[in-house]
């Protein structure tokens, strides 16, 4: 009887982690759907851009409120790119560059790819 009791709790434990991988995985799969829809979206904007001023023969783009507001959706895009990133990096709990995204080693006090320092408090929110 004792026998059968072990099984069950050792088949029950590995369903639990199989469903926690499976989550985990899940999430990722969603974040990262929404990644390259957010690119898709920064890249339509760019060809936006582009056009109006190849069009509008915009020589002074300060001036423009047409391409200004173009900056500012691309702005709002590449920020909701890097958030999207930063909750990837949390799911796999990987630690990732302040500054530009790169995946980083545990230790790193730099990025190895754009030099900026990284703060020593790594924050899953686990």
């Amino acid at each position: 009887m004792a026998f059968w009791n072990d099984f069950q709790k050792t088949v029950s434990k590995t369903a639990e982690t199989g469903i926690k991988h499976t989550n985990k995985w899940l999430e990722i799969g969603k974040l990262t759907m929404s990644l390259n829809a957010a690119k898709l979206e920064l890249n339509e904007l760019f060809e936006q851009l582009g056009e109006y001023i190849y069009v509008n023969k915009v020589s002074d783009i300060t001036h423009s409120d047409t391409v200004q507001e173009l900056f500012h959706q691309v702005s709002l895009q590449k920020s909701k790119i890097r958030k999207i990133q930063m909750q990837i990096n949390q799911v796999k709990q990987i630690r990732a560059c302040e500054n530009c995204g790169a995946e980083l080693d545990e230790n790193a006090k730099y990025c190895p790819q754009c030099r900026a320092p990284q703060s020593d408090q790594i924050d899953w929110h686990l």
